[in-house]
């Protein structure tokens, strides 16, 4: 019989990355979605793959792509302004191509070209401004030199006929930019451990304290843990999603008290009982509970202001 080696090390890594690949992949499908394996084209060729071998976290859900490849950047640096090429007409449609990938149209911001738009299963927001620019914003010192028919190298290394260039020398075109502008931190999604939902039904509000703009703020829901309590830490206004914080009902102390501070304008952190890291759920505009998280780092739970830095 053939005895085969030991696993080594790296072997075993392999294996744990590879599980981890397939599982994320099968997760992202729909509910009843029959799974699918790996090919031997898709080791070469997967990002999500290539990223966890790496010794990064796979994401929740699937990022948005920029020419059909997985751009991480836009969640990781989410704050930051990214250049992007946009196909459509954000003012008008509910789609709209965004570097080759269908996002979704939420609104319109307070200025023209001032767009919010959301990528896939991503509950955060993100501002789509276009603003005006030269087509050419550096024309070279010979470009009325010569034939129309000659090339002009242009400072970015690209080549062009001057008789294009010198036709259109004064046309503006749209720059468009890409920039996360929502009140719900994303780090939570990068770094926090998430953990699986109860049944919808045990999110539905049997008890609650508060309201506002006619739905349920701070309510109590049966959950398997126990009777929960829900306060509100951030809302992103365009995508609907608030995301809570959850604790058992019989660890807060006085109830009246935590409800008047948070009424006063306190953060629910500053008088909720942390026994350990805050169970923290995000939950819809229609109720649907969306993701449960646990962590400890309070300050990605705060609300971000439109523009802050991550």
């Amino acid at each position: 019989m053939l005895r085969l080696p030991p696993l080594t090390l790296q072997d075993k890594t392999l294996v744990m990355h590879t599980v981890t690949w397939v599982k994320t992949v099968n997760d992202a499908k729909p509910a009843g979605a029959p799974a699918s394996y790996p090919s031997a084209a898709d080791i070469d060729s997967s990002a999500l793959f290539k990223r966890i071998r790496e010794g990064l976290a796979p994401m929740p859900w699937a990022p948005p792509t920029s020419n059909g490849q997985p751009n991480y950047e836009l969640i990781e640096n989410a704050r930051g302004r990214h250049r992007v090429i946009v196909e459509g007409d954000p003012s008008v449609a509910a789609t709209v191509a965004i570097d080759g990938a269908r996002w979704h149209v939420l609104g319109t911001g307070p200025a023209t070209r001032d767009h919010r738009v959301a990528f896939g299963r991503w509950p955060v927001a993100y501002r789509l401004l276009g603003n005006d620019a030269p087509r050419w914003p550096q024309l070279p010192g010979d470009l009325d030199d010569g034939s129309p028919h000659d090339v002009v190298r242009l400072p970015d290394g690209r080549l062009v006929a001057k008789d294009l260039v010198r036709r259109t020398r004064d046309e503006v075109v749209t720059e468009w930019s890409l920039q996360c502008v929502s009140p719900l931190d994303e780090r939570l999604y990068l770094h926090a451990e998430r953990q699986p939902l109860d049944d919808p039904e045990h999110y539905r509000p049997t008890q609650t304290l508060r309201e506002h703009v006619g739905a349920p703020s701070v309510f109590a829901s049966p959950l398997r843990q126990g009777l929960t309590v829900f306060f509100p830490l951030a809302r992103d206004p365009w995508t609907g999603v608030t995301r809570h914080v959850g604790v058992r009902a019989d660890t807060v102390l006085d109830l009246s008290a935590c409800l008047a501070r948070c009424d006063a304008g306190d953060s629910p952190l500053d008088c909720l009982p942390q026994t350990g890291a805050w169970q923290v759920f995000e939950i819809g505009h229609d109720g649907q509970p969306l993701s449960a998280w646990r962590t400890d780092r309070r300050e990605w739970l705060a609300a971000v202001g439109e523009g802050a830095a991550g």
